[in-house]
């Protein structure tokens, strides 16, 4: 049988539009997710996507304390692009700042330094740089010897304006934690961090939300199992399977690109376990406010991706990010995660100095698993309605 043929109307093609718009006029959630994702995301990636970064933090240890050594900081912090570590230093607490992350670039000036200048022999300068981060590494080290150059040549301008006095400076670099400068070191966890809080997020939230959307969720509530039996049914196969990835991805980091398992593994263990909680308790929780699984998996879309963004999964957050964004990213589980993972991957991070950012993904996976275990209760003993 021949199909009929339909000439083009506009006034149909207008009533379809009609209808589509008042479908999205009935879900305003969306609409407002729609909107505000948008906003939200242009706001992140203008500020994550820079081709110059500034306020690297620096330490810097002054053995010498002269005039020419707090002449030299000062020419090192003109620009921006160096922030200057506020808290007195000593050599010894050099190691564990790189651990912590409080600063990526130490400058130790010995204390010799004026006074072999003056004797018109060379200061020795020893400069570290942390290299899990390989093109901030290369910046600030490039900065640094642009500044000693700085600080070399208004020397040789006095001195050129009294006598023919010359002066020279040495200076030593040593990069840690990523000799080789290697991106894979850096982006290999943020990456691992960021799939998991996608994916396992999204699974989460659809796998509870296709319950409802094809009513199977009375056929459940009727059967003589206990809600948390269900609970963990859907729980436990999503934990192991996102375990196992994130087992082979630290793999593959450590066998293909050669990335070192110098830190805790126990540490990182109990991260990782606390970090897929998290992802599967707040792909619950947002299931709960979600219709159908397009919504489901909308809504944690809208919540994941800004997170990436603001975790510094594939950048460093606290190098050139504005104060506010900063605060947000300290309310991010996934911003402790990337630390985590990284540190104890490459910084020999351990238990000592790792605890400030193990505590607050521990309690973000507690909270979120029991507020979906409380979410997954209310829906199941929810009574089906009896004919």
């Amino acid at each position: 049988m021949k199909e009929p043929c339909y000439r083009f109307s506009t006034h149909r093609l207008g009533a379809l539009c009609k209808k589509e718009a008042l479908q999205w006029l009935r879900s305003p959630l969306l609409l407002i997710i729609f909107l505000s994702a948008v906003t939200l995301q242009l706001v992140l990636f203008g500020h994550s996507v820079r081709s110059r970064v500034t306020h690297i933090p620096l330490a810097v240890v002054d053995e010498d304390r002269s005039f020419l050594s707090r002449r030299l900081i000062s020419i090192l912090m003109e620009g921006g692009d160096f922030e200057l570590d506020p808290s007195p230093l000593a050599k010894a607490d050099l190691p564990s700042g790189f651990q912590k992350g409080s600063f990526q670039a130490a400058l130790v000036i010995p204390s010799d330094f004026s006074l072999k200048l003056q004797k018109n022999e060379k200061p020795r300068l020893s400069a570290s740089l942390d290299g899990s981060e390989a093109s901030t590494a290369l910046l600030a080290k490039s900065r640094l010897l642009e500044g000693i150059a700085h600080f070399y040549e208004s020397l040789r301008d006095s001195a050129s304006a009294a006598n023919s006095r010359r002066f020279e400076i040495t200076a030593h670099y040593e990069i840690l934690h990523n000799p080789r400068l290697s991106d894979a070191f850096f982006m290999v966890p943020g990456i691992i961090g960021a799939v998991l809080f996608l994916l396992v997020t999204a699974i989460a939230a659809a796998s509870f939300a296709r319950e409802k959307e094809t009513g199977t969720l009375s056929s459940v509530q009727m059967s003589p199992v206990h809600p948390v039996e269900i609970f963990l049914g859907k729980t436990i196969p999503l934990f192991l399977i996102s375990l196992f990835f994130s087992v082979l991805g630290f793999l593959v980091g450590h066998l293909w690109f050669q990335i070192p398992l110098s830190g805790s593994l126990s540490l990182l263990a109990m991260s990782t376990v606390c970090f897929i909680l998290f992802c599967v308790g707040l792909g619950f929780v947002t299931s709960s406010y979600s219709r159908t699984q397009f919504q489901a998996v909308f809504t944690s879309l809208f919540i994941t991706i800004p997170g990436i963004f603001l975790s510094g999964a594939m950048g460093q957050t606290d190098v050139w990010w504005p104060a506010f964004l900063r605060v947000l990213s300290a309310f991010n589980p996934l911003f402790y995660y990337v630390k985590l993972s990284r540190g104890t991957l490459i910084a020999q991070t351990g238990w000592k100095t790792g605890w400030p950012w193990f505590l607050p993904l521990l309690l973000a996976a507690a909270v979120f698993f029991a507020l979906s275990l409380l979410v997954a209760r209310r829906f199941f003993l929810e009574s089906p309605p009896r004919r």
